[in-house]
């Protein structure tokens, strides 16, 4: 998730440089201490569906669904409280009869609340702890 999420920053300053007709400056964006390693220079060009617009969005904004529906699932399965569980079943039976924000709707996902990327962001944050105590 680290990975995609740091395309998604650099997708971010892209479109917001893009809409100012202005140079990408690409090295700035980073910090000025940071720095392009030989192999990793042409790395994004290298990711054919990152031509597609807004791809790491569409990326980010599914894990932040994803993340919701199994917190949903998880907690309720826990409680013994199985509504969540069922309403994910229905959603999978819904296939495509509906938009995408319908379908997750169905699923008792809300993504036109922040709370939906916010538990995903949440979930980052911890595993990024995690990751600290590691080393």
């Amino acid at each position: 998730m680290l990975f995609t999420y740091r395309y998604c920053y650099l997708e971010d300053i892209c479109n917001k440089h893009i809409d100012k007709s202005s140079p990408l400056p690409f090295w700035d964006s980073f910090g000025k201490n940071s720095a392009l390693e030989d192999v990793s220079d042409l790395e994004a060009l290298r990711i054919p569906h990152f031509y597609r617009s807004f791809y790491v969005y569409k990326y980010a904004t599914g894990m932040s669904a994803a993340v919701a529906l199994s917190n949903g699932v998880i907690e309720g399965n826990k409680n013994g409280n199985y509504t969540n569980r069922d309403n994910y079943l229905k959603f999978l039976k819904s296939g495509g009869s509906r938009t995408p924000i319908e379908n997750l709707k169905v699923a008792g996902v809300d993504m036109t609340k922040p709370e939906v990327v916010k538990s995903a962001l949440k979930l980052f944050a911890k595993e990024v702890e995690e990751l600290k105590k590691l080393n």
